[in-house]
């Protein structure tokens, strides 16, 4: 990548490519959206917002089972699955091992 946008990190080796990305910084600039708590602005008041719950909001969503903590509901419920997925499994192979235990203690032993 041999030109590299010095506003925000972005690279990209095409010249005319970073002149349309320089643009857009240009066209964002006019509409920044500022936050409430730090001196940040943002192009969309939806980014604004993701930012907020991140950075001033804290770690809202709590996991039980391994404490892991995240500001983002939809995050905190796809690890919860995750959590269900494996303690379903983990019963289910439970359950299969017991039957078998079972299905040997019923078997006619030599005398």
């Amino acid at each position: 990548k041999n030109y590299m946008c010095k506003l925000c990190k972005h690279g990209t080796a095409n010249l005319s490519k970073m002149r349309c990305h320089m643009k857009g910084h240009t066209r964002a600039a006019e509409n920044q959206v500022k936050c409430s708590y730090c001196d940040s602005q943002f192009i969309s008041e939806a980014l604004k917002v993701k930012h907020i719950i991140k950075a001033h909001k804290g770690k809202q969503f709590k996991c039980d089972i391994c404490n892991i903590r995240t500001s983002l509901k939809r995050k905190y419920l796809k690890h919860m699955h995750r959590h269900r997925l494996i303690q379903a499994e983990s019963r289910r192979l439970e359950d299969k091992e017991n039957k078998m235990f079972a299905d040997e203690s019923s078997l006619p032993t030599k005398s």
